[in-house]
């Protein structure tokens, strides 16, 4: 497990935060809206997978890939509606959705072996 992995997982744990305290009722959380909530969520989650190394993605592995994007755009579309809508359930999703997608991640990160840099020596030398 690599730093951003752990880095990732905080990201993914405040957008959990994010919506544990918009769900409080009666909350004087300034992000207590759903829509805004919304947002925080999905920009965590977006921030999550950029620091995660979903853009560094080597050919070999798109088709591992494909059903985490599948993922991705349902995620994307429950932010959308979310949006739209203002619906907590939806919301819910989202947040599921983005937990679930850094778990699968960070599995297939832990189960992939990764190659040493160019150079051969590890950069003793």
């Amino acid at each position: 497990m690599t730093r951003n992995d752990v880095v990732a997982g905080f990201l993914v744990l405040a957008a959990v935060a994010a919506f544990a305290m918009a769900s409080v009722p009666d909350t004087t959380w300034p992000l207590a809206d759903t829509r805004l909530t919304a947002v925080v969520v999905l920009v965590l989650g977006l921030t999550a997978a950029v620091v995660g190394g979903s853009w560094r993605t080597a050919a070999s592995e798109l088709a591992v890939m494909r059903p985490l994007a599948a993922l991705g755009g349902l995620a994307a579309l429950a932010a959308v509606i979310t949006l739209i809508t203002g619906s907590r359930v939806v919301l819910a999703v989202l947040v599921v959705l983005t937990v679930v997608l850094w778990l699968l991640a960070t599995v297939h990160h832990l189960t992939t072996r990764r190659e040493p840099p160019a150079g051969g020596d590890g950069g003793r030398g």
